[in-house]
């Protein structure tokens, strides 16, 4: 599943004695979270799928694919599911949404590890760039049209198909249970519960059309609790026309009922045109998330929503986090990596990198974070060299 755990805390062989450190890069923009396969790094980029040495960063092969790949590879055995498709949006009058993100050639794709070939393909309605989960052997997706689709994940045979009414963009289904997975989307604002089995609606929980980015981010689940953000607008001075507004909330729902248990306000500012979620992490009593909307990164306690504590880092952050020995990773869209106190929010190193930091989700592989940037880098770097920088914050 993407980043591993419901807690979306991303973090292979913690105890191994393994510190690689490589920068490496490909010919297109990076939108995803690296995954680890045995010693291969699967990072999607937006002209296919590449396979790193996770100790050297080689490409030791790319599987190309006629539209972008932003979602995360996810794999069961020897076959890697990704989904293909850009961000245009066309416009649809089915009953059931107007408009549909992916206006290209969207496709789920079955790629086979031992052959290193595209396995098997199986078009979809909107967009791929969401990415897919992996429960008994079947692959279920949720598209840009508002459609899951499940699918073996070994074969590609369809299996069945369910429109929860809600388009997905970059956000990703996550478990809640045995028998139940969750998922966000938009055109209708809504987090979908539903049986991974035949699609059957457990809960669903609306809020205001009005607001943004339930499509762009996945929801993290801890404690019986699935965490999510939106973007709520504000009202724009006669100055600022032009410009969407708009206040931050990180919000907590029951995961057994969807009820909502509490909505926090956050930061404001200005709704940028893609990506306009942050994607939450829970780790122990917290839970950690950034803003695409301002500079800063929160910890809010995952009973309460109380705000624990709240530190300006260089950019917006929008990718997830990663949580370990009491220490939060993650990189902004000012080019930096950061290294946090988990309990205090208190800045312990920064590093300074050579691309911003947009989506793409760090992981950590034993004792390094590995993360790929916009513009096509992947780093691969000792955690206690981010833990002991003190470069000077980006221009």
């Amino acid at each position: 599943m993407f980043r591993l755990n419901p807690e979306l805390n991303a973090v292979v062989a913690p105890n191994a004695p393994i510190e690689p450190r490589w920068t490496a890069r490909i010919g297109s923009t990076i939108s995803s979270s690296p995954t680890v396969y045995r010693t291969t790094l699967l990072v999607s980029g937006n002209d296919g799928l590449y396979g790193f040495d996770v100790f050297t960063g080689r490409v030791c092969w790319k599987i190309a694919t006629p539209e972008p790949v932003m979602s995360a590879a996810v794999y069961s055995g020897n076959i890697v599911v990704v989904g293909q498709g850009g961000r245009d949006s066309r416009f649809d009058n089915s009953p059931y949404y107007v408009v549909v993100g992916g206006a290209g050639e969207n496709a789920m794709l079955g790629v086979d590890l031992n052959a290193l070939t595209l396995h098997w393909g199986f078009a979809i309605d909107g967009t791929g760039m969401p990415t897919a989960i992996i429960v008994h052997g079947v692959a279920l997706h949720h598209d840009g049209s508002g459609e899951i689709v499940a699918l073996n994940a070994h074969s590609g045979q369809y299996l069945w198909r369910e429109n929860v009414g809600a388009s997905a963009s970059m956000t990703a289904i996550n478990v809640l249970g045995p028998r139940a997975v969750v998922t966000a989307g938009m055109y209708k604002n809504e987090v979908v519960a539903f049986d991974p089995s035949d699609g059957r609606i457990l809960w669903r929980t609306s809020f205001s059309d009005n607001c943004s980015g339930f499509g762009d981010g996945p929801v993290a689940v801890a404690a019986g609790r699935v965490f999510g953000q939106y973007l709520a607008p504000l009202p724009t001075p006669k100055a600022a026309v032009g410009s969407a507004a708009a206040r931050q909330h990180v919000y907590a729902l029951d995961a057994r009922t969807g009820r909502l248990l509490w909505d926090r306000a956050e930061e404001s500012g200005v709704v940028p045109r893609w990506d306009q979620a942050a994607i939450p992490m829970a780790h122990g009593n917290a839970v950690f998330i950034g803003s695409a909307i301002a500079p800063y990164v929160l910890a809010l306690d995952v009973v309460t929503g109380r705000l624990r504590w709240r530190t300006r880092v260089g950019g917006p952050v929008k990718g997830s986090s990663v949580l370990s020995a009491g220490v939060v990773y993650f990189g902004d869209l000012a080019g930096d990596l950061w290294a946090l106190d988990a309990r205090s929010g208190v800045v312990v190193g920064r590093k300074r990198m050579p691309d911003a930091f947009n989506v793409g989700s760090p992981i950590i592989v034993g004792r390094s974070l590995l993360i790929g940037s916009r513009n096509g880098y992947v780093f691969a770097l000792p955690l206690r060299e981010i833990r002991e920088s003190r470069d000077p914050l980006h221009d």
